[in-house]
């Protein structure tokens, strides 16, 4: 079974650091180390001692090439490692069944989800995106329909796609495309932790998106943040993936790394800003390695592989979006400042009071990122910050782990910071910022997962990984008694659930629980003819003891 070990992670761990990072074997029958650890270089070592996993031809190298290629020896020296040692098998395989376990529950419960306020609309923007390819550009409903035409409608056409083909109602199928892509954002998330914490923090990391009841309640019901959560986020994936073969990165990498982002970018155009983060992502490593064939030709490689990704993601992004076709280099930016100026205003109860949605306060995006986010963010959070100077001090590599965890900062908390300096038109709680929670996730993994790995006194380490089980209970309990209003969760420490929250802040914004009540009335009621006028309410529909919907029963006099 293999298993990766950061450089120079402990002084007894020199051994077999070196030994993952032998290059094939010389003429001699020497394996020579190519590089040093911690500043000092190992000496030769025999092949005959080598262990076979290092052998030439063996799989599990560490960096996931075969050790006879040199593209593969070079990612094993760049760091394509943990910070802290880490078992493989047992832990991918636990996020397999992890995965698995998810993909039968959303089969199980995806026929149970409300119609939201805003799935029609999109409906009718899949057909109509439909509509330009099937006449040929003369249907143009797609150029003109509501505000969603400064939308990409990549995710609404491949969504009625599939309604024409599933078995099931509209809605339902739907639902399901949008469940089947938010679980492609766990696996994301996983793949995001695991280049940063190896396999152990990525199954913290899904585990910890799995039970973030928001993102779960939306994957199934909001056509437009929850796929961009999702692209988003495998878009970041595909970055720092990349970064990691600075500067020869191969073509088909790039390319990847442009789909990947141009996905997201075709479902809303603010995904243009994935592209500055690959940049970023490829310079950083750029820099941290100083390439031995010289500045030059490092940048001239970069440059023809990030034009390559970047024309990758235009067309990818245009393919659903048939009102930037009409100008591609100069329509998505103007969506993006007219989007950025949002006028339609809404009332907006929060912390107990009606604001006008262009005039809340600038606390409006944090606090509800506080009291949303399940208590092992906050957990993973604090492990975190006590791990970073005894998981990368002192240690090479530290400064390529380091941009990485930037970059993933950086696309989680750019943009709801830039939403409160600016004052943005913003409502519907931190629906908008749905993004934010899958990266976010990936730290508090790795962060949690380092910490358990440190030398830290093992009460404390106990105790960390205690109070993250019991939350992630917690949050788990929750979840089951929302369904399937997941998405209206409160945690516990900060909100006080649900029933802490309910009337200081929103809770079914979207109109979810119409469904259980239209589905209650037409099994349950009968309105007797000939009786005086009524008002009067036949039935709640609730969670956690807090009422989402009222059932009402009005008759007019004969």
């Amino acid at each position: 079974m293999p298993v990766a070990y950061h450089i120079g992670a402990r002084d007894r761990q020199w051994g077999r650091a070196r030994d993952a990072l032998a290059p094939p074997a010389t003429d001699q029958g020497v394996y020579t180390p190519p590089v040093s650890v911690m500043g000092t270089r190992l000496p030769p070592l025999p092949a005959a001692k080598l262990p076979k996993r290092t052998q030439p031809g063996s799989e599990g190298w560490i960096g996931g090439s075969r050790p006879g290629k040199r593209r593969g020896t070079m990612r094993a020296c760049m760091g394509d490692t943990p910070l802290i040692p880490v078992r493989r098998g047992p832990w991918r395989l636990a996020t397999i069944i992890l995965l698995a376990g998810l993909a039968i529950m959303v089969a199980l419960t995806f026929q149970s989800y409300g119609t939201t306020w805003d799935e029609e609309y999109h409906s009718v923007y899949g057909n109509a995106v439909l509509g330009w390819y099937r006449t040929f550009f003369q249907d143009r409903t797609a150029l003109q329909y509501g505000d969603l035409y400064l939308y990409g409608g990549l995710f609404d056409a491949l969504a009625q796609l599939a309604t024409r083909v599933l078995p099931f109602g509209e809605y339902e199928s739907r639902h399901l495309v949008g469940a089947a892509l938010g679980l492609v954002g766990i696996a994301a998330t996983w793949r995001l932790a695991a280049l940063l914490a190896g396999e152990r923090g990525g199954f913290i990391a899904a585990v910890i998106l799995a039970l973030t009841p928001p993102y779960w309640g939306h994957a199934f019901a909001n056509p437009k943040d929850a796929p961009f959560a999702a692209l988003s986020t495998l878009a970041i994936v595909a970055a720092l993936s990349s970064a990691r073969a600075v500067p020869r990165i191969p073509w088909r990498s790039a390319v990847e790394a442009g789909a990947a982002a141009g996905c997201a970018m075709g479902v809303r155009v603010v995904g243009i800003l994935l592209l500055g983060w690959l940049a970023l992502a490829w310079m950083g490593h750029l820099l941290a390695r100083r390439p031995p064939e010289g500045w030059g030709r490092a940048l001239a490689q970069l440059s023809l592989r990030y034009a390559a990704a970047v024309a990758v993601a235009w067309a990818i992004m245009l393919v659903g979006w048939p009102w930037a076709q009409l100008s591609p280099w100069l329509r998505p930016f103007q969506a993006l400042r007219q989007l950025g100026h949002f006028q339609m205003v809404y009332d907006v109860l929060f912390d107990g009071r009606t604001w006008p949605s262009s005039a809340l306060p600038p606390t409006y995006v944090p606090t509800w990122f506080a009291l949303t986010l399940p208590e092992t963010y906050f957990v993973g959070a604090m492990a975190g910050m006590a791990v970073v100077g005894l998981a990368l001090a002192g240690r090479r590599g530290a400064l390529a782990k380091a941009i990485d965890v930037g970059v993933i900062a950086g696309a989680a908390l750019l943009l709801p910071i830039v939403a409160v300096i600016a004052g943005t038109n913003v409502y519907d709680g931190q629906r908008h910022f749905l993004f934010v929670m899958p990266l976010l996730a990936a730290l508090a993994g790795a962060g949690l997962s380092s910490f358990l790995g440190t030398r830290a006194p093992w009460p404390l380490r106990v105790g960390i990984g205690a109070a993250a089980v019991v939350a992630a209970g917690v949050t788990a309990l929750d979840a089951v008694r929302l369904h399937p209003y997941e998405y209206v969760y409160f945690n516990r420490g900060i909100a006080g659930g649900l029933r802490g929250a309910a009337g200081r802040y929103e809770t079914d914004y979207w109109g979810a629980t119409y469904r259980e009540g239209a589905e209650w009335l037409l099994a349950s009621y009968r309105s007797p003819p000939g009786r005086p006028i009524r008002v009067a309410i036949l039935h709640v529909v609730g969670r956690e003891g807090v009422p989402l919907l009222y059932v009402f029963d009005v008759r007019r006099p004969y």
